[in-house]
């Protein structure tokens, strides 16, 4: 199989990239961070966030996988780190929003929801045929439909800001981020 070029994988890192911005944003809302005056950490939790928090990550070990076709690991242990990762900054950072609090149950359900979505990825690329380019453009296309969908939820969101300034910068700055992703996909 023909390693990618940079600007093959270049598509992959920028949707991923996205999609952890736009996760880390559905996390954070409403955005008011202080300084919290007791740590609250819980291992509880209900079934219905369990399920959230493994589909939420999905597609974020998906694109991990994708974004590193180079790699061979089989078993996804990367994506699995990955997810963990980024859920640990998320949950950490959730400490600080007024009545929210880390749940050690959210790190280990969105690992593995990054890992089932990096197998999902192994195991899709293993049935597809032989084929290069053509092969990637099968896994990649249907991706696109997640950035197509996500530029009228931030349009509606922005709508929805009020008095929020804050929340019309971080807004901006994903509009931003969504075109350069737009702009991956044309050069690529």
């Amino acid at each position: 199989m023909k390693t990618p070029s940079p600007r093959q994988s270049s598509l992959g890192y920028a949707i991923l990239i996205y999609m952890c911005i736009i996760v880390v944003l559905i996390t954070l809302i409403p955005f008011t961070f202080r300084m919290p005056d007791k740590i609250h950490i819980t291992w509880s939790t209900d079934f219905p966030d369990l399920i959230t928090n493994i589909i939420l990550f999905l597609p974020i070990g998906f694109l991990f996988r994708l974004s590193h076709r180079k790699n061979k690991d089989r078993f996804c242990i990367q994506a699995l780190g990955f997810g963990i990762l980024l859920s640990l900054g998320i949950e950490f950072s959730q400490m600080f929003v007024p009545g929210r609090y880390a749940q050690v149950i959210d790190v280990i359900t969105n690992g593995m929801g990054a890992w089932l979505g990096a197998m999902v990825f192994v195991l899709l690329i293993g049935r597809l045929k032989e084929g290069g380019s053509v092969r990637l453009f099968a896994l990649e296309l249907p991706l696109m439909n997640i950035v197509y969908l996500f530029i009228p939820l931030m349009w509606l969101n922005c709508l929805s800001t009020g008095e929020e300034v804050a929340r019309l910068w971080l807004m901006l700055l994903l509009g931003l981020f969504g075109c350069g992703v737009l702009a991956s996909i044309y050069i690529h």
